[in-house]
């Protein structure tokens, strides 16, 4: 998977396996700013999307139903909407 751009810190799959999230540390090297997060499709390897988290990368996670995303965000943890979209017909 290519993408980051920084030392990539954690990496999740989704609950169902159909996506992995990857969470990297600050590429500028200055601690709690600048992380991002990429969310992929696990069989294509396709980025689905990009979090500008602000976080370390080291804590990046999905809820068990798959449709949340933790990450690290600089001392806090941010939540967010990761509900799959629809496949296209």
């Amino acid at each position: 998977l290519k993408g980051h751009t920084a030392l990539i810190q954690s990496i999740a799959f989704s609950p169902d396996g159909k996506r992995l999230a990857s969470g990297a540390a600050p590429s500028s090297g200055r601690q709690r700013q600048g992380g991002e997060v990429k969310v992929w499709d696990a069989e294509t390897g396709h980025d689905l999307l990009t979090l500008k988290a602000g976080g370390t990368g080291r804590v990046t996670f999905f809820g068990p139903d798959g449709n949340w995303l933790a990450c690290d965000a600089g001392g806090m943890i941010k939540i967010y909407d990761a509900t799959p979209l629809p496949e296209k017909p």
